[in-house]
């Protein structure tokens, strides 16, 4: 039966990082991953014909060459230990291994840096996964190196000046809010960007908070939302702006006229929501789902519009009764006051086909 540590080993093999076989060899009482990146080699019992083979994750022999992983660690490197707890330094690997890009909603790469070196997340992650009890060790040749009496890992860094990760840094900010070079200590000190709904004068969105500011005891949460950030405030855009200047966001905020809605906008934006159609003699009840964009008071009432593929459905009791190709709430409003409906003729309505 494969341990724990033997199908985290698989995390080490080909995968999308290169070429290398997505199988694990077996050989001499042990099992060796490699992606090209990263070696990891982990003493283990095996089955005796298992030996000499590579073999994937589905028990399925790889016909392929196993690189001579041997030939390319140092063999001086037990003389460059580090000071490096390394339980932190999974820790930390783990934490900004997720960490996303505010603008591609994606993972981005990520790395930490040790002694002026640079150490991929996502591998350090890996390797550490299988056994994070070893000692670590930091060689000329841009290796780092752990290992314990069962297992042994050696993943490639890269060197970098202060000034290069500055840049590196300040370059992804600026694009996606997130930095890519991390010390251990600010690594486990990263947290994700939180969600938050607002509302902008026309639709409920969401975004990511990814600042704070404070004008005039007002403190405000700054929210990336489709392309601009928004400075909001009781769950109310005040302003917004196309760019990326905080800076141009705070001067187009009015102090003056702080918006306020009368609505409470509920925490899951999802909805279910029923879709009568008519005809002269029938009539069919369809459950939908989308997304609340807005809840307009009508009649004492509180209507909800929920979009889906492009149509915004007019929703009440979660039934629609009527639905727009383009968003526009004095048509919808004027032609329900101009035929002097109320809310109890769209209940009427909903009734007579539910029953209800």
């Amino acid at each position: 039966m494969e341990t724990k540590k033997i199908k985290a080993m698989y995390n080490c093999t080909g995968g999308g990082y290169s070429p290398y076989s997505d199988g694990i060899l077996h050989k001499d009482g042990k099992i060796i991953a490699t992606n090209g990146y990263l070696i990891c080699v982990l003493k283990s019992d095996y089955d005796t014909e298992k030996e000499g083979k590579v073999i994937n994750k589905k028990g399925e022999i790889c016909d392929v060459r196993f690189p001579r992983w041997e030939e390319v660690i140092p063999k001086d490197y037990r003389d460059y230990p580090i000071d490096v707890d390394p339980k932190k330094l999974f820790e930390a690997a783990k934490n900004i291994n997720g960490a996303i890009g505010i603008r591609t909603r994606q993972k981005i790469d990520t790395f930490i840096e040790i002694n002026g070196h640079l150490v991929s997340s996502k591998l350090l992650f890996d390797a550490l996964f299988v056994d994070s009890d070893v000692n670590l060790y930091l060689c000329r040749e841009n290796r780092l190196i752990g290992e314990n009496e069962n297992f042994f890992f050696m993943v490639g860094t890269s060197e970098i000046e202060p000034e290069e990760k500055e840049k590196e840094n300040n370059d992804s900010v600026s694009y996606q809010y997130v930095k890519k070079i991390y010390t251990i200590d600010e690594a486990l000190e990263y947290k994700p960007f939180e969600n938050v709904t607002f509302f902008d004068g026309s639709e409920i969105r969401a975004g990511k908070k990814i600042k704070e500011i404070t004008l005039a005891e007002n403190k405000f949460d700054v929210v990336f939302s489709d392309d601009k950030i928004h400075a909001v405030l009781n769950n109310v855009s005040q302003a917004y702006v196309n760019g990326d200047s905080i800076d141009h966001l705070i001067e187009q905020i009015g102090l003056n006229s702080l918006k306020e809605i009368d609505f409470v906008i509920p925490e899951k934006l999802n909805k279910s929501f029923f879709v009568i159609t008519t005809n002269d003699e029938s009539f069919q009840i369809d459950k939908q789902s989308g997304t609340l964009v807005n809840m307009v008071k009508f009649d004492g009432e509180y209507l909800e519009i929920i979009e889906k593929n492009g149509v915004y459905y007019w929703c009440l009791d979660g039934y629609s009764f009527c639905n727009q190709y383009h968003l526009n709430y004095d048509d919808v409003i004027n032609r329900l006051k101009r035929n002097k409906y109320t809310a109890e003729n769209i209940r009427a309505f909903i009734k007579k086909y539910t029953k209800k």
